[in-house]
């Protein structure tokens, strides 16, 4: 027979706790559990809990259990799934930030590059000028010369 003392009731048969329980509700188990205690108890010496019977009471505690045992099983597959989601998440953030930054270097790059060129292209404008200008006296001259 399981004792009190390792979780398990076995007054009767009527309530087994699970095998496996979160450390989040431990505290919230143990007073149900100590409810079931009372209530079994209660029953074995005859003492009237209510109007509703003790097996009836007990039943609908086995079932209530029943019940956070599954909200407890759903709420840490939502926990789990959220945490993979959070990180895929974070790891969808990081590779943004890295495709975000390899953007903007080549990007600053090629501006860089094509302000040189601009830079060269205007030089090099100035520099016809001048030719021109130059060939235009040198023209001129000429023209005088003759």
């Amino acid at each position: 027979e399981k004792t009190e003392a390792s979780g398990d009731y076995n007054s009767r048969g009527i309530v087994e706790e699970a095998s496996v329980m979160s450390a989040e509700y431990a505290g919230k188990r143990q007073r149900v559990g100590e409810a079931v205690a009372i209530t079994t108890a209660a029953a074995a010496i005859n003492l009237p809990t209510s109007t509703t019977s003790s097996v009836d009471l007990a039943s609908m505690l086995k079932q209530a259990l029943g019940r956070i045992e599954c909200l407890e099983r759903q709420h840490e597959e939502m926990k789990t799934s959220t945490g993979r989601e959070t990180t895929a998440l974070w790891e969808d953030i990081c590779r943004l930030k890295q495709e975000n930054k390899a953007i903007l270097e080549s990007t600053g790059r090629e501006t860089n590059a094509l302000r040189r060129e601009t830079k060269a292209l205007r030089d090099d404008i100035e520099a016809l000028k001048s030719d021109k200008k130059a060939l235009e006296w040198f023209n001129l001259w000429e023209d005088i010369c003759r």
